[in-house]
This record gives structure tokens, C-alpha cells and sequence, in this order.
């Protein structure tokens, strides 16, 4: 009887592992789809000694896995600085474009170009701001700020858009 109960415990003990390890890939789209996990302000220093950079932090999750290159192509991560004024955004233009800071970044190679199926995960890019923007590109100190950032894939699909929290700039650095 002894015996009888064992075999079946580790019947059922062996049975339950298997089943359990048995896990189906997620089905996210074919289009990447992001939110927003995080920004962070601080003091960081160029090779001039002075700056501030922002990380911002997104969430990613694609059902194909064709995000990012290698090596870097085109820009992949967009992001638009937005100021508040009067408590409504709108996004920060200089003129002329030329001399505009550029938030874009290029995303790494996040899955081989071999293989294709679902992955999800962090991105974190840092935006750097030199000490001379406010005097260069119209902002004021303790100007409120946020970021809207959205992603593409290498079959050119593009993300939803989302925005950051504020931060104050050099108030929360």
C-alpha cells in the first residue's frame, strides 16, 4: 500500500512539474506597444564638468521581435520635449531647426534578426541637458518638462505614444 501511495504522489508530483513548465508564448502585436515606467532627473557631468541628464525608462513588448539594429541604423526611439506653460504642454520648437537638440536615439539590436516571436522589456535612454540650454534654446530655469516618446520596428510599425511625468528642469536634479 505503502509502495501504491508513493507511485502515485510522484505520478502526480512529476505530472503537475511537466504541466507547469509548459508555458505558452505570450501574443502581444505585430506593432511595438510601450508605457511609461520611469524618469529620473540628476546631476551628471560632460567633458566640460557640467549638465544634467534624464533617463527616461518605457516599457516594450512586440509580437515579432524586430526591434532595434546592429549596428545602429536610423533612429528608432523618438522622443519630443514639451514644455508647460499656463498648465497646457506644447512641444519645445527652436528656430532654427538646424540648431534643435535632438532627443531620437537609435534602439540596440533587441532580438537576432534570425529569430522572430514574442519579447517584451526595459529601454532606458538619457537625455543629456547641458547648462547652456535655457540661454540657447528659450528655456527658464524651473520650467516644467515631460517627454512624449514613441518606438519603431525594422518593418517601419510604430508604437503607441506615450508621455513621461514632469520634472522641473534643474529643480530636480
Amino acid at each position: 500500500m505503502f509502495l501504491k501511495n508513493t507511485a502515485y504522489f510522484f505520478f502526480i508530483l512529476v505530472t503537475g512539474m511537466v504541466l507547469s513548465a509548459c508555458k505558452k508564448a505570450p501574443n502581444y502585436s505585430k506593432e511595438p506597444v510601450i508605457s511609461f515606467t520611469d524618469l529620473r532627473a540628476f546631476k551628471s557631468y560632460d567633458e566640460n564638468g557640467d549638465g544634467d541628464s534624464v533617463y527616461v525608462s518605457i516599457h516594450f513588448q512586440d509580437g515579432d521581435g524586430d526591434l532595434g539594429n546592429e549596428p545602429a541604423g536610423a533612429d528608432d526611439y523618438f522622443a519630443t520635449l514639451q514644455r508647460k506653460t499656463n498648465g497646457v504642454f506644447t512641444e519645445v520648437t527652436v528656430v532654427p531647426p538646424a540648431t534643435a537638440p535632438n532627443y531620437n536615439a537609435k534602439l540596440p539590436l533587441l532580438s537576432p534578426y534570425t529569430l522572430t516571436g514574442p519579447i517584451d522589456g526595459i529601454i532606458t535612454n538619457n537625455v543629456f541637458f547641458p547648462y547652456f540650454i535655457p540661454n540657447a534654446y528659450g528655456l527658464d530655469q524651473y520650467d516644467t518638462l515631460r517627454f512624449e516618446v514613441h518606438i519603431k520596428d525594422r518593418a517601419d510599425n510604430y508604437s503607441n505614444t506615450i508621455t513621461t511625468s514632469e520634472f522641473v528642469l534643474w529643480k530636480d536634479f
